[in-house]
C-alpha cells in the first residue's frame, strides 16, 4: 500500500516534511528526523519505528515537499504483522 508513515510525529502539527521514500527494491536508509514522514511504496517493508501507514488517498502533497494527513491515523493502521523490516 502506497503511504507515509509515523504516528509520533504527528503530535503537534498533521503536516510533515517528507524524509524520503521506502521502495520494495530500495529501502529508505536515511535519517528519519523527528516532524518527517517517510513514503512508502506498495511491496516494500515497514521501516524501523514505523507505526502506521496511511494511504496516499487520505494525505495532501504539496510542492513544498510536505504531507498533509487528513486525519489523525491509529496506531499499526495499515500495518500486516509481517510487514516489519
Amino acid at each position: 500500500m502506497d503511504g507515509y508513515v509515523r504516528l509520533a510525529d504527528l503530535t503537534q502539527s498533521l503536516t510533515l516534511s517528507v524524509a524520503g521514500k521506502n521502495l520494495c527494491w530500495q529501502p529508505f536508509v536515511g535519517e528519519w528526523k523527528a516532524q518527517s514522514a517517510v513514503r512508502i511504496m506498495t511491496g516494500a517493508l515497514i521501516p524501523d519505528g514505523a507505526d502506521a501507514v496511511v494511504m496516499q488517498e487520505d494525505v495532501q502533497v504539496s510542492d513544498d515537499g510536505t504531507v498533509t494527513f487528513n486525519t489523525l491515523p491509529k496506531i499499526n493502521q495499515n500495518i500486516p504483522a509481517l510487514a516489519k523490516m
